[in-house]
């Protein structure tokens, strides 16, 4: 980040902060000229290496977009042979090395270009079965005019076209496609390799190796220390936080479920408080908290004369049509593990739980 200075105090101006968007020192690049004219060439050659060092770009006063320039001679792949025997056929295969736009000869885009929508004399069909295409639409922008141009339609870069032959294919052939094929070659589409060397397609049946059986690994046994006992903890704690706390967001909405029914049910008054409030939660929650065991909590709870919920205790005797909140409450403490996490929890949720809350006092 950078910050545009003050001309006339010299100092950092307010709100003026900006970044750059940049390539990194270091980035190399390589681009293809091709030249028809010999003489014109040699002149290009000659300009660009006299250019060692370039400033391109914008903020060179800031130190950037100084680059080094160097020119070599292009190194053709071309086999000398792109002919393939496929099934005792001649085949040709491109691999497109950029963009390709080709037009039929009614002037339309074609996706499926025959030999002769590339410029070529000899004779063949296109096997799709053996091709690989894929395809795009842009409309690249012109910076000068400032506005887009024409739609192209092409085949996308590493695009295979596979043509069976039924003619001879001649050098000339070889140096229109060397040369570059279809519309926009001087922005760089239409470059294709020829290879004979897709042995892949030349099998009747493709055979693959059989993997390679995997080594033997022994697993690494956690240091017997008290920091990593810690760490064990702690993430064993999560995974239970995590696995309760869905389970207790579905118990929170089944008691939404409970009240409302209740108070449909008793056809209670809005502003009628009823059923188990803040102090029972919170009661249940202390109770929870200090028993050892699931037992010790239904002892607590149910059983005997000092029983939290007693028979009579007509709070937590209120009907929902179906049931009560206590003997709801009795067939979820039947239901719990011996740790009663899910119990705690969920007594801890209700009194924060503003809907339940509003059920309660009839709001």
């Amino acid at each position: 980040m950078r910050t545009a200075i003050n001309p006339k105090k010299g100092k950092a101006q307010e709100s003026q902060l900006y970044g750059y968007q940049l390539l990194k020192a270091g980035t190399q690049y390589l681009a293809q000229i091709s030249c028809d004219d010999a003489e014109l060439a040699q002149q290009l050659e000659a300009t660009l290496n006299g250019q060692k060092d370039l400033l391109i770009g914008r903020s060179r006063s800031a130190q950037y977009g100084k680059v080094q320039l160097s020119v070599q001679a292009a190194k053709t792949n071309q086999a000398n042979k792109p002919i393939i025997k496929i099934d005792d056929e001649d085949h040709l295969i491109l691999w497109l090395a950029s963009d390709m736009a080709i037009y039929n000869q009614h002037g339309q885009p074609t996706l499926s270009p025959s030999l002769q929508d590339m410029g070529l004399k000899v004779q063949g069909e296109f096997i799709s079965a053996k091709s690989f295409v894929r395809t795009r639409q842009y409309a690249p922008y012109n910076g000068f005019r400032k506005s887009y141009d024409l739609e192209r339609q092409v085949l996308t870069q590493g695009s295979i076209l596979t043509y069976k032959l039924t003619g001879a294919f001649s050098e000339a052939d070889m140096q229109t496609l060397q040369q570059g094929i279809g519309a926009y070659t001087e922005n760089g589409l239409g470059q294709v390799v020829l290879d004979n060397s897709f042995k892949l397609l030349q099998q009747s049946e493709i055979s693959l190796q059989k993997p390679k059986a995997q080594r033997q690994t022994q697993s690494v046994q956690n240091p017997n220390t008290a920091l990593m006992a810690y760490l064990v903890e702690q993430a064993q704690q999560r995974e239970v936080d995590a696995k309760y706390a869905e389970a207790i967001d579905g118990l929170l909405n089944e008691l939404q479920k409970l009240y409302q029914s209740a108070r449909n049910y008793n056809g209670l008054m809005p502003g009628q408080a009823f059923g188990p409030g803040k102090t029972q939660w919170g009661a249940l929650r202390n109770y929870a908290t200090q028993v050892k065991n699931k037992k010790d909590l239904q002892d607590k709870l149910f059983e005997g004369q000092d029983a939290f919920i007693k028979k009579s205790d007509k709070d937590w005797a209120v009907s929902t049509g179906h049931t009560t909140f206590k003997n709801w409450l009795a067939d979820l403490v039947n239901k719990e593990t011996n740790d009663l996490t899910l119990i705690r929890g969920l007594a801890f949720k209700v009194n924060q739980n503003k809907i339940l809350l509003a059920l309660m006092e009839g709001k």
